[in-house]
């Protein structure tokens, strides 16, 4: 299961962000240009924050960037620092530091239509920082996520996604996706049966014994990290068909059954444009996360220092989220993945004449996992049980026992 290995995690929770280093972008409402003579400057902020009109606890992430050729890490985010959202500029939402660059709404909010939010960034070095006066610039609801029969650029069959909605409302012109992948992992070569070394010297002893870990079905769920908009002002009709994700037809995620939560976002022209430029030049969502060339320019600016350098855009958008489920015969009626296929069995020998070890002990040392008696004792597999990898009898190498509460069998 290569794709299970490879478990992506969200970028807002990394807590590491690469260099943005994008090409110069000016917008009407964006601060002068910026250039840069060399490779260095003196203590970039860079800022994450979106809020929506979801009912919930918002977070802003605020990390330090020295270089233009440096990774981030724990040293660079932006500690103990004054983060509030003004609403209308009555209403202070006040945020406090989670974790280290991590802060979150002491309380829940939601954005709402009609209001105006700015975010306020004091940092302890008595800098202060403020966005543009940002709104919700309007709303449109997904109709339909549905999956489709398709191939991808290289001609590869597989299964498309799309997200489709129709909007009356002129304002929502622009948006932004993301999504949440969740699928049912199988433990190809599961047992009960176990094997536990008795003695790993001399004379050597393994003993089966029956466990009781639960390690045969298991759930695993990925975040999307690619930049993904659409937008209908160019069309005729306010109608978005969006395609969100492209899954191989052999693709061990679709094995068991799988499940996609979409959720578009309807952003501002200014914000449309940021992350449509943005995408040309990366492959994560997060502003900060990809080595590019020159300088990348948000609508947030220092307000005492003006020769201060911040890069980020502080997005107020609506929400849409719709979730499906589907099993690869749903789409492909007579397809079967095999995944088996990637795991093979062994059957190393628990006495080697002539050799100080003992290679079936060494191999359930390194983690391998009992299968089966070997009934069919061959000269590459002449020991007297067949073993496999752990991520072939074990499901949660790759996922979680906890069935998510939303999931439908």
């Amino acid at each position: 299961m290569k794709k299970t290995e490879h478990n992506i995690k969200n970028i807002s929770n990394k807590k590491t962000f690469l260099l943005c280093t994008a090409m110069l972008i000016l917008f009407n409402n964006c601060v002068e240009e910026i250039t840069f003579n060399d490779t260095s400057f003196d203590k970039l902020l860079v800022i994450n924050a979106t809020i929506t009109d979801e009912y919930k606890i918002h977070e802003v992430t605020l990390s330090r960037i020295s270089t233009l050729n440096a990774v981030a890490d724990i040293d660079n985010y932006e500690k103990n620092a004054v983060v509030s959202i003004l609403e209308d500029s009555q209403i202070t939402h006040l945020f406090q530091e989670k974790t280290n660059g991590i802060y979150e709404s002491i309380m829940p909010f939601k954005a709402e239509l009609g209001k105006r939010y700015s975010l306020h960034i004091t940092t302890t070095d008595g800098e202060i920082y403020e966005s543009s006066l940002e709104e919700i610039q309007g709303v449109n609801d997904i109709d339909e996520v549905y999956a489709e029969p398709g191939t991808d650029y290289y001609g590869t069959e597989g299964i498309t996604i799309y997200a489709k909605s129709e909007s009356s409302d002129k304002k929502a012109k622009y948006y932004k996706y993301t999504y949440k992948e969740t699928y049912k992992i199988i433990a190809p070569y599961f047992t009960i049966e176990a094997l536990r070394i008795v003695s790993d010297v001399p004379p050597y002893k393994v003993e089966k014994y029956y466990h009781n870990e639960e390690r045969q079905i298991c759930y695993n769920t990925i975040a999307s990290i690619n930049i993904l908009q659409a937008e209908t002002n160019s069309l005729s009709k306010n109608i978005a068909v969006k395609p969100i994700r492209f899954i191989k037809k052999n693709d061990s995620i679709i094995a068991h059954r799988y499940s996609i939560e979409v959720k578009q976002q309807v952003q501002s022209y200014e914000a449309y444009t940021y992350y449509s430029i943005l995408s040309k030049f990366s492959t994560s969502e997060s502003v900060f996360s990809q080595t590019q060339q020159g300088f990348l320019q948000g609508n947030m600016v220092p307000t005492v220092n003006k020769n201060n350098k911040v890069v980020g855009y502080f997005e107020v958008n609506s929400v849409s989220k719709k979730r499906i489920f589907f099993n690869i015969t749903d789409v492909f009626p007579d397809q079967y993945i095999n995944t088996r296929k990637s795991c093979d069995t062994y059957a190393p020998k628990l006495i080697e004449a002539n050799n100080p070890f003992s290679p079936l002990i060494d191999l359930l040392k390194a983690g391998f996992l009992y299968y089966e008696e070997n009934g069919d004792r061959t000269m590459d597999n002449p020991g007297p049980y067949k073993i496999v990898q752990k991520r072939c009898g074990d499901c949660r190498v790759n996922g979680s026992i906890v069935k998510p509460n939303f999931w439908i069998d």
